[in-house]
């Protein structure tokens, strides 16, 4: 979540005149996240979370993602359910973008240090979430899997080594390596593909929310562990791995759900991949706001994730 798009409070009330939640009193930007804005609305009868999607969620995507939500939140997953307004419709547009009104989590974002007991909470929730979306029959295709990663290298290797001395050798290394070796053959489900802990909502030492699906798709299942290794296992910048926050994820997830023995032994080149991932996606990020391209709100450091490429690179 960010704030992309400026809304007027006179916007929003007119906006919220097809529900039935009552007079817009407040109306707060959300300053976390970097993918789409996102506004907490509210009323004299409750609070509600206001999403516009901005350039990385696809409009052919909003349909999955409403359903998607449906689906978890049919099944007691934490996650913010879509609100429908008067006439049952839940996609609408605003400020010339796809907007969509869900429901309030209360709880906070996690800090990117999680501590040992809440990995292994967010890790069962993973695989508690994978359990629940086992018969979700729409499918998406990953907007960001290896084929976008080879595209994004092949615009950026050449300003990579201006990020840091041999970069551009080690994404070259790594995609050959994913080229050669990634594990197609894994069991596909839907995931979420993006659950950092800023994701995570917290309340009270419990899991209270699961936020942000704007990248949920149809892709390797434990890929999605591996996205949770590589950004809640390591300290923000990169620098130092946890060994007792990855077992605890894994053993969390696996009280949830059993990984296979194939699944264990492809996580190292499933982390290899996340970390590339979003190692090349901070690059875009970064080159496009040092160009003055203003989509993206807070520009998060490349070389986080260039540090967890070179640790899984070495395993």
């Amino acid at each position: 979540m960010a704030v992309h798009t400026a809304l007027e409070h006179a916007a929003v009330a007119r906006f919220l005149e097809r529900y039935s939640l009552g007079r817009l009193t407040a109306l707060t930007g959300i300053e976390q996240g970097i993918e789409n804005t996102s506004y907490r609305l509210d009323t004299d009868r409750g609070r509600y979370l206001l999403t516009l999607f901005e350039r990385r969620t696809g409009a052919d995507a909003l349909p999955y993602l409403v359903a998607l939500h449906d689906h978890l939140a049919a099944r007691s997953i934490p996650v913010p359910a879509p609100i429908r307004d008067d006439g049952g419709t839940a996609l609408h547009r605003l400020a010339d973008r796809p907007a969509c009104l869900f429901a309030w989590i209360d709880g906070a974002a996690l800090g990117p240090d999680p501590d040992h007991a809440m990995c292994r909470l967010a890790g069962s929730a993973l695989g508690t979430l994978h359990r629940a979306a086992g018969d979700f029959a729409m499918q998406r295709d990953n907007p960001l899997g290896p084929a976008q990663w080879a595209e994004l290298a092949e615009t950026y290797s050449p300003r990579l080594d201006g990020l840091a001395p041999g970069l551009a050798r080690d994404v070259a290394a790594a995609l050959a390596r994913i080229a050669a070796d990634w594990p197609r053959e894994l069991p596909h489900a839907t995931i979420h593909a993006d659950l950092f802990p800023d994701n995570v909502m917290a309340d009270r030492g419990a899991i209270a929310g699961i936020i942000d699906f704007g990248f949920a798709c149809t892709d390797i299942r434990a890929y999605d562990l591996a996205v949770m290794l590589v950004s809640w296992a390591f300290c923000d910048d990169g620098r130092r791995y946890f060994p007792d926050r990855a077992a605890a994820l894994i053993a969390g997830y696996e009280a949830s759900h059993r990984l296979g023995a194939e699944e264990r032994d492809a996580l190292p080149l499933l982390c290899l991949g996340a970390a590339l991932r979003f190692l090349l996606t901070r690059v875009e990020d970064w080159f496009a706001e040092a160009e003055g391209d203003n989509r993206v709100v807070v520009r998060k450091d490349p070389l986080a994730f260039a540090r967890r490429l070179r640790f899984y690179a070495a395993r």
